[in-house]
């Protein structure tokens, strides 16, 4: 007798092209309420209210949140408020502010979870500073080399 765990962890990670598409149309259904949100959210909103923008998104497409409750709102973070993974709360959005979003979908039993971060320019700016700017490239940067580094088969860990 053996353990069936890590037979039963290999033969999860391979998608059939039905899972593929399922994961697929997560993905698409995120970027796109990430888009409404995008069109939608400004300086004054608390976290709260910029959380109901996505769950109004998931409910417009009869899909829900993949973590906690069907219709709980995603973590939405004002930094200056504090970075924990936490519920959106009352605090408002004001210029010089960056929100990170951190959001999932779950369709038809597979889920998508993909983070954003939003900066929201004080009135004398006409881009971000370089801080945010050198922030955001350094996660760019290191996403890319995580994505660059994927080959089919290869371990997604250490161990």
């Amino acid at each position: 007798e053996v353990k069936s765990e890590k037979i039963l962890q290999k033969l999860r990670s391979i998608k059939s092209e039905t899972e593929l598409a399922r994961i697929k149309k997560a993905v698409q259904y995120t970027n796109d309420i990430y888009d409404e949100v995008f069109e939608k959210v400004r300086c004054g909103m608390t976290e709260k209210e910029i959380g109901q923008l996505f769950v109004q998104g998931l409910k417009k497409r009869g899909v829900t949140n993949s973590l906690g409750n069907p219709y709980d709102p995603p973590l939405v973070c004002i930094v200056r408020a504090g970075l924990a993974h936490r519920k959106p709360g009352d605090s408002i959005v004001k210029p010089g502010d960056m929100v990170v979003m951190d959001f999932s979908v779950k369709y038809q039993d597979y889920c998508s979870d993909i983070a954003r971060t939003i900066y929201f320019l004080k009135k004398d700016e006409k881009e971000a500073p370089k801080e945010v700017k050198d922030a955001v490239n350094t996660t760019i940067k290191a996403v890319s080399k995580t994505i660059q580094a994927l080959k089919p088969g290869k371990k997604g860990s250490i161990a």
